[in-house]
């Protein structure tokens, strides 16, 4: 008698246990398609649109519901309810806006037929979509004519709540970044993973995060899963988390290693630049990475592991010893976290803003460090820099918003290098897209522009490279970029947050992307241990080497066999192959027209094309073997 009510007791335990397993599991789901409900309609439906109703008030009130509902048929009750509250969507008086997928991928609706809604719920989101036109927004601004979108009064509950709001504001926190990225994030298409899934994956732990530091944690995981460098996440939660303290130096990633590059003057008794990082307090470097890999938001790996030599260094107050690595071996020292105040010089860039250097062979070249040169000084450096063989741009850095006032001194017409994603704030999911110019002319440089770039080079920095790469004497070095180019927008979210995300979507203009890929070098060069501990910067001395004067093409030709140059050109195109077989040579406008062809039957390691009668613009040179298209390079034409 006892085994079996013992049985019995254990039987209804594992019933119970497996109920609430199914009711949590029911109630996230069921947040997941409310956060799309309710991110639609407060999108599309006139009443949100215009604030005749507090729609993150009646999120609050819903959640609750939501969570008590015992089946899904209460559930879609719950949201025909907060549909029809709304009032009845008015019949639209104007065409409908026909949208072309290639302005509309942020603008998914199939999720309307999800077996989870009733009939009644699919008629009330059709009826949405459409009677619904263009409009303005209560919540949605733009920060300028065609720029990036901006939500500064959507942010109630940010600060009211304190850092650690109650359940249903932490839903609220959620549904409105990720409806917000949903609609206005121009790169959501180049995410590693699916946004909706991001969506499944972060309600649990938001939602039942324990304490204030959960909640925060749990959100700036989150961030990071645009796969964009822009992604700043601010919150004194986080922070402190990080650490309000500093190591006496700065370290970066080379050669898989943790390598100290800069040390603070208190510190140079101790430490030696090159030292290579083992382990801080005991821990090794290695497993310190990963624990802060997860909450790194980067566009691509460079970026990535920047940011994480900037969150090592930070801490708790206090000493901290380290062991290093040099060329002698392994030693311990012990240094001091302080403040941001005591270090300060360590985190300030001094030196000439340019400079006129001799280079390897005995050219002359100008430096300028783009990091420190104002916009005021332009005009006088650039009338010393013009009869230089060639001008050395550093943009190791971030500029000064110098590119508007070099643009003139360099190119002879306003050049056409960019185009922007602009993502629509009167039909969310749009994206228009359109092509701008800078400058207005003046005398173009007659040398080479030599460009200086790597992982620090971020945003205006990319954009400034872009810029100057269309100098038909730009040769770019280094290593890919941070690859988060355009405006940013700032988001304010529930418990004190904010994070910010790229706004406005920045291509070249024949539609290639500069997110997350960054700029590709013409040479790619990175710095090795041995040059940092003797004291060298490899990239400026590579730079400095005359041959480049005469550099009218990459030194080394492609893996796939083929190159062309100069790029951009003004009437000739070399083309360079170390292929053996025929192959076809087309080239194309941006619309995908032919407008050239030629038919090289044997090996030519060099011919030209003609391009002098083209009108100015983008080309697309395509090389094609008897059986497949295998290459295509995109060619500028001043």
């Amino acid at each position: 008698m006892l085994k079996k009510l013992t049985f019995l007791l254990f039987a209804l335990f594992f019933c119970a246990a497996s109920f609430a397993q199914t009711t949590t599991t029911d109630y996230h789901n069921r947040l997941y398609y409310l956060g799309k409900v309710w991110g639609y309609a407060k999108y599309f439906h006139p009443s949100v649109a215009n604030c005749t109703v507090n729609w993150d008030e009646v999120l609050l009130e819903t959640v609750p519901k939501v969570k008590s509902a015992p089946s899904d048929e209460d559930f879609n009750e719950i949201l025909r309810t907060m549909i029809r509250d709304l009032g009845i969507v008015p019949e639209a008086t104007t065409p409908k806006v026909t949208l072309v997928e290639a302005v509309s991928y942020n603008l998914d609706i199939s999720w309307f037929e999800d077996d989870i809604f009733d009939d009644q719920v699919k008629s009330l989101l059709q009826q949405i979509e459409e009677e619904f036109r263009p409009q303005n927004h209560c919540l949605v601004s733009q920060a300028f004519q065609s720029g990036n979108p901006t939500f500064d009064t959507d942010a109630r509950y940010h600060s009211s709540l304190g850092n650690y709001p109650d359940e249903a504001t932490r839903v609220l926190a959620i549904f409105r970044y990720w409806n917000i990225i949903n609609y206005f994030f121009p790169y959501k298409y180049v995410m590693d993973q699916d946004w909706d899934a991001t969506l499944r994956q972060f309600i649990p732990p938001i939602v039942n995060a324990t304490d204030e530091l959960d909640y925060h944690l749990s959100m700036k995981k989150m961030t990071t899963y645009i796969n964009d460098t822009h992604a700043f996440f601010r919150s004194n939660v986080y922070a402190e988390w990080l650490g309000y303290f500093f190591l006496p130096f700065f370290v970066n990633h080379i050669e898989d290693q943790t390598v100290i590059t800069k040390i603070h003057s208190s510190a140079v008794d101790q430490l030696a630049v090159g030292d290579v990082v083992l382990s801080v307090n005991g821990v090794a470097v290695d497993s310190i990475r990963d624990h802060l890999h997860p909450y790194m938001a980067a566009s691509n790996v460079s970026a990535l592991e920047r940011n994480i030599n900037s969150a090592l260094i930070r801490g708790e107050q206090g000493e901290v010893q380290l062991k290093l690595q040099n060329k002698e071996g392994t030693r311990t020292v012990t240094v001091t976290r302080k403040s941001f105040r005591d270090y300060e010089t360590l985190f300030s860039e001094s030196g000439s803003h340019y400079q006129f250097k001799t280079g390897e062979g005995g050219c002359r070249m100008g430096y300028v460090n783009m990091g420190l040169l104002e916009p005021e000084e332009v005009d006088f450096m650039m009338s010393g820099m013009r009869s230089m063989d060639a001008i050395i741009f550093d943009i190791r850095n971030y500029p000064n918003g110098t590119l508007w006032t070099l643009i003139d001194y360099l190119y002879a017409r306003p050049i056409n290098f960019v185009a922007f994603t602009n993502p629509s704030i009167t039909h969310p999911g749009r994206l228009d897209f359109y092509q701008y110019s800078l400058g207005s002319g003046g005398a173009q440089y007659p040398g080479k522009l030599i460009i200086l770039f790597n992982e620090d080079t971020q945003s205006q920095a990319e954009f400034t490279v872009m810029g100057l790469e269309m100098h038909p004497g730009a040769i770019k070095i280094g290593s890919q970029t941070a690859g988060a180019d355009g405006n940013v927008t700032y988001v304010k979210l529930p418990g004190n947050i904010e994070t910010v995300f790229t706004g406005l979507g920045v291509f070249y203009p024949d539609g290639t992307e500069t997110q997350r890929i960054g700029i590709v070098p013409d040479i790619e060069l990175k710095p090795t241990i041995a040059g940092i501990r003797a004291g060298r910067d490899e990239i400026l001395e590579y730079a400095l080497n005359c041959d480049l004067i005469d550099f009218d093409a990459p030194l080394v030709v492609s893996e796939d066999g083929f190159d062309v140059f100069p790029n951009p050109t003004n009437d000739v195109l070399n083309i360079r192959s170390i292929r053996e077989e025929a192959y076809i040579v087309r080239v194309l406008d941006v619309l995908g027209r032919t407008l050239q062809t030629l038919h090289i039957e044997t090996a030519t390691p060099d011919f030209q094309l003609d391009l002098t009668n083209y009108p100015s613009g983008i080309y697309i040179v395509t090389f094609e073997t008897a059986d497949e298209v295998f290459l295509s390079k995109q060619v500028m034409k001043n």
